[in-house]
């Protein structure tokens, strides 16, 4: 009965020296005794109903990690292995290219068929050296044989030696230029031999660039498509030299789409530059992505990124828990509470370090006490507007 009787009292006195529209409280500032203004003390009462409706939360001191921030720039990008040029190693007219920027590929999948007389050549002479061969090597088993035997000279084993390495040689090499032209030599036989070779896609992805017309002459210099896996993206990000001493490998980074509504995404450092660009002075670093970002990403978009070096631990308070008004910064604790509502106490506070987070708080007077969740760590802009 008495503890009801003095919240009674509070909220009686908060009533006569406040409007009851704006049911806020703002007791007037009186100097102390060495003549110095003292601080005012802030009074506001919130119905459970309006706590509840506008999303407010109460918490209290925790301890967090802070970290310094390191701003960096660059863009989302895959690794090298997910990327791929396709071209071919003989130039030949196009005969099929039905593919579009933006399709899907499956590895291994006919990506463009190439024509020209050349490759009959090729296989023609993949053939003539395959007969000459085997000729060859049995001269070269006989000369072997009549050696040993002390019937033939030295000279002539020597001579049919050289000539079977030879063309084993030739006969490699072609062998090897058809596999590159995707045409398998045990399948090489004079009535199978084909004008048409077909370039596949080496990994799985969409097409990004498509450079092939029907009936154009290619020439093995020529990029025909550009493809790539988005299935393990990482971002590219420029680091400037003044901050290089600070990064470390895992150091956490949380990155932001500008173009996507300031879409965000966290990752991670794994690998930092060792030459510094002469120009712009600032060195490569690469962050990969952790978990699954507030938007799809598409390699090539541009990030600003926050990377988070030299961590320490501090005891703060999340950011929506800050109130600053004309210069000041101030956060609600609540006061006293009833069946039906909350008085919250506006108290000033100094912060020390912060990030986009948390804030540290300086707390000297000890009114704010670890582990008492009584402070309002989401909903205090709305008090700050009564």
């Amino acid at each position: 009965m008495k503890s009801n009787l003095t919240l009674l009292w509070i909220l009686a006195v908060s009533l006569v020296t406040l409007s009851c529209n704006k049911n806020k409280n703002a007791l007037e500032s009186s100097d102390n005794a060495e003549g110095t203004p003292a601080d005012s003390l802030n009074y506001i009462t919130v119905s459970k109903d309006q706590f509840a409706a506008a999303g407010m939360e109460l918490g209290g001191i925790r301890t967090y990690e802070y970290a310094e921030s390191v701003t960096a720039s660059g863009y989302i990008d895959v690794p090298p292995d997910n990327r791929a040029k396709i071209g071919t190693f003989m130039g030949g007219y196009v005969k099929s290219a039905n593919l579009l920027p933006g399709d899907h590929v499956r590895k291994g999948q006919i990506l463009i068929i190439l024509e020209n007389i050349e490759y009959l050549k090729l296989q023609q002479s993949f053939l003539e050296t395959k007969e000459q061969l085997e000729y060859l090597k049995s001269v070269y088993e006989s000369q072997k044989t009549l050696a040993d035997e002390k019937i033939s000279s030295q000279r002539n084993y020597l001579q049919a030696k050289s000539d079977y390495n030879s063309m084993l040689a030739a006969y490699e090499s072609l062998s090897r230029q058809l596999k590159l032209l995707q045409i398998d030599p045990l399948t090489v036989k004079a009535v199978t031999m084909v004008s048409t070779i077909h370039l596949t896609s080496p990994i799985e992805g969409y097409i990004t660039k498509a450079n092939a017309v029907k009936g154009m002459f290619v020439n093995p210099s020529d990029i025909l498509y550009e493809i790539i896996d988005p299935s393990h993206l990482h971002i590219e990000m420029k680091v400037f030299e003044k901050d290089l001493f600070r990064l470390r490998i895992g150091q956490p980074i949380v990155f932001r789409i500008p173009e996507a509504s300031g879409a965000t995404g966290r990752g991670e450092i794994i690998l930092i530059g060792r030459e510094i660009d002469g120009d712009e002075r600032a060195v490569p670093v690469h962050g990969h992505i952790v978990g699954k970002p507030d938007v799809k990403l598409t390699p090539g978009m541009y990030v600003e990124a926050v990377i988070h070096a030299n961590a320490r631990p501090a005891e703060g308070l999340p950011v929506d828990a800050l109130v600053s008004e004309e210069g000041r910064n101030f956060v609600y604790i609540k006061y006293a509470e009833s069946a039906g509502q909350y008085v919250f106490e506006r108290i000033p506070v100094r912060i020390g370090k912060s990030n986009e987070e948390w804030f540290e708080v300086q707390d000297s007077s000890g009114v704010l006490h670890k582990g008492e969740n009584n402070i309002l760590i989401k909903g205090g802009y709305y008090l700050s507007q009564e």
